[in-house]
């Protein structure tokens, strides 16, 4: 059986739901803190640079899919502060596809999120308010 899991990699965040996961390249650089960041993206703002990608990768279904986003999506990610080696964390993302998907929901980091490249967290996720 495959937990539900979060990281933060060097590339982005990934959340990870069964054999489902998501990836959010963020473009962070070498050694950026994530603690205090916000990403907070229009379905109207233009694809460019710094624009994060969203690659969904669903293999719970009979022919794998792998779906990339680069516009046309809205999506709000929010960092706090660091408090004890923990960072929580806030996501909404309403995807362009036919049904209008929706992922919504609070986080937490832990581990070393300041770190140079943080590898993996545990996460605690909870249902949005």
């Amino acid at each position: 059986m495959v937990k539900d899991r979060i990281q933060l990699l060097n590339t982005g965040l990934s959340l990870w739901s069964g054999k489902d996961w998501i990836h959010m390249f963020l473009h962070l650089k070498a050694g950026e803190a994530i603690a205090g960041k916000s990403f907070l993206i229009s379905s109207q703002d233009p694809q460019g640079p710094g624009r994060p990608a969203i690659h969904f990768h669903i293999n719970s279904t009979k022919a794998p899919v792998l779906n990339v986003n680069s516009q046309n999506y809205a999506m709000h990610l929010e960092f706090g502060m660091e408090m004890d080696g923990v960072v929580p964390g806030k996501l909404y993302l309403c995807l362009p596809d036919e049904r209008k998907s929706c992922l919504a929901g609070s986080f937490t980091q832990c581990g070393r999120p300041n770190a140079k490249y943080p590898r993996q967290a545990t996460p605690r996720i909870a249902p949005p308010r």
